[in-house]
């Protein structure tokens, strides 16, 4: 007796209703009066009726790879914060779909774009501020290193304050200060501040991966952001310190900008039609 017939006979002498049968008749769904519960006999048969599951990938290879050996015309791909999901069952006009086999790849944010965005227009101690810039000095590339590092050794040094509005060749101010030596000593030395820093960032960690794949032309790599900053200041007589604040221009319009050039090399990579969200 085949499997087919045994299971017809099964519905029949149980008294089931068939509820579902699929595109050749056979049933895969009966309603068993008894204890008014649905089986669902997919499990009886060769194959499952579609594909499920969701499949997470640590690499951008991989995922390129998988998409292009199951993506089809239904297929489409989301791109929102820092995920690449695929869903290849997903729905077409008039045909509703179950978007069961799904694909995800975590770009990840990264930690230096988080620690910048975190201090973006906050005010900030001066021997912080120094720390901070020592932290970050290879993410700026204006000034030159040599003249961060100069701000923060003369930050991390000051005792008192001397203000002067003479202009620098940076566009910014002279600040005068007084130093203490070991000896006790008051040296007076100024130091320069910059108007604006400019900082390259990039806003994923994982986009290596994706400047890596074999398949992607140079003209194609997505390369790191470039900032303008603003560098504002004020002393602040009560607390005897001097705050700092960096307003970063148009760091969210960087992230949309990344995050549409991710949408257009996987788009380019897999042929799967892209979405940001």
């Amino acid at each position: 007796m085949s499997e087919k017939n045994q299971l017809e006979t099964f519905i029949e002498t149980q008294g089931l209703d068939v509820l579902q049968t699929n595109v050749i008749g056979e049933p895969t769904l009966v309603l068993a009066h008894s204890a008014q519960k649905v089986f669902d006999l997919e499990q009886f048969q060769d194959k499952p009726r579609r594909i499920r599951g969701v499949r997470e990938f640590g690499d951008l290879g991989g995922i390129i790879a998988y998409t292009n050996d199951f993506a089809n015309e239904e297929s489409r791909a989301f791109i929102k914060d820092d995920q690449i999901k695929v869903i290849f069952d997903y729905h077409m006009p008039q045909d509703p779909r179950f978007c069961e086999h799904q694909a995800i790849f975590n770009l990840g944010t990264s930690a230096r774009w988080l620690i910048w965005h975190s201090i973006n227009n906050e005010w900030i101690p001066q021997k912080n501020f120094a720390d901070f810039l020592d932290s970050g000095v290879d993410e700026i590339s204006y000034p030159s290193q040599n003249v961060i590092l100069d701000m923060v050794k003369n930050f991390r040094a000051t005792t008192s304050y001397e203000f002067d509005n003479e202009k620098t060749a940076y566009g910014g101010e002279v600040l005068s200060y007084r130093k203490v030596t070991k000896t006790g000593t008051s040296i007076a030395q100024t130091v320069e501040i910059p108007e604006r820093i400019k900082i390259v960032l990039q806003p994923f960690d994982k986009i290596s991966s994706i400047n890596k794949h074999p398949e992607l032309a140079p003209e194609d790599m997505i390369t790191a952001f470039e900032f303008d900053t603003i560098l504002k200041w004020y002393y602040d007589e009560n607390q005897h310190e001097i705050y700092f604040k960096i307003q970063i221009l148009n760091i969210e319009q960087a992230f949309e900008e990344t995050l549409a050039k991710i949408k257009a090399v996987f788009q380019k990579l897999t042929k799967v039609t892209s979405y940001i969200c």
